[in-house]
C-alpha cells in the first residue's frame, strides 16, 4: 500500500515495504534503506518535485522540470539485477535514490547516478549509496561502476575522489570508473542488504 500526504509544503510519506528491510543509524538518525519499484513511482514524482533547480540540473545534466510518465517507468520499472535502485530514507522520510544500470558497452560494467533532495546534502548520502549500490553489483557479477557527472558538481567529485576514482575531465563533463570490489562495505550488514533485495525481487 502507498499514500502520499502533504502538509505545510513538507513531504510526508507511507511507503510500502517489503518484509524484510534494513535499517540502521547514520548519523545519529535513524536510515533505512529499500530497493525502489513501480509502487514506489508517486512518491518518486512527490520528491523529485522538492529538489532545486539546481540539483536537478547537477544530477540530470539538463534542466528539467518534471519526470514524465516515461520517465517514471524507467526509473521505477526494475528488473533489480542490471538494472536497480535503492531508495534511501531518513527517519522515516525519503532523502536519496542510488541506482546503477548496466552500460551497453560492456555487460559488466553499470552506469551509476546518485540523487539527494537539498534538505540531506552534505551528510554523506550519496556516498553511502554507492557503498549500498556496490553490495547488491558485486553480488550479481558485475565488476565496474561508471560515472559522468558535470564538472561543477562538486559534492558528487567529492564523493568518487573518495574511493580514489581516477577522473577524466572531458570539457564540462568528468569521467570516472571504479572497480566495484574496491568499494568498501557500506555501515549496514552486507548479507542483510542482500535478504532485503532478494525479498523485494521475490514480491
Amino acid at each position: 500500500m502507498l499514500a502520499i500526504v502533504s502538509e505545510e509544503g513538507t513531504l510526508s510519506t507511507e511507503i510500502w515495504r517489503p518484509p524484510v528491510t534494513a535499517t540502521f543509524s547514520h548519523g545519529g538518525v535513524e536510515a533505512e534503506l529499500l530497493p525502489l519499484g513501480p509502487q514506489h513511482r508517486e512518491v518518486l514524482r512527490e520528491a523529485f518535485s522538492r529538489l532545486s533547480e539546481r540539483s536537478r540540473y547537477l544530477r540530470f545534466m539538463a534542466p528539467i522540470s518534471q519526470l514524465s510518465s516515461s520517465d517514471l517507468d524507467y526509473l521505477t520499472e526494475l528488473d533489480m539485477v542490471e538494472r536497480f535502485a535503492w531508495a534511501l530514507l531518513v527517519e522515516g522520510k525519503p532523502a536519496a535514490v542510488g541506482r546503477y544500470a548496466r552500460t551497453t558497452t560492456s555487460p559488466s560494467t553499470l552506469e551509476v547516478g546518485v540523487t539527494v533532495l537539498d534538505d540531506y546534502q552534505g551528510r554523506g548520502l550519496g556516498k553511502l549509496l554507492v557503498q549500498a549500490l556496490a553490495v547488491v553489483a558485486r553480488n550479481a557479477g558485475f565488476a565496474t561502476f561508471e560515472f559522468e557527472v558535470l564538472a561543477e558538481n562538486t559534492a558528487m567529485i567529492a564523493v568518487l575522489q573518495s574511493f580514489g576514482v581516477a577522473l577524466e575531465y572531458d570539457g564540462p563533463v568528468v569521467h570516472g570508473r571504479l572497480p566495484i570490489d574496491k568499494v568498501p562495505d557500506p555501515p549496514v550488514d552486507p548479507d542483510h542488504l542482500l535478504e532485503v533485495v532478494g525479498s523485494a525481487r521475490r514480491l
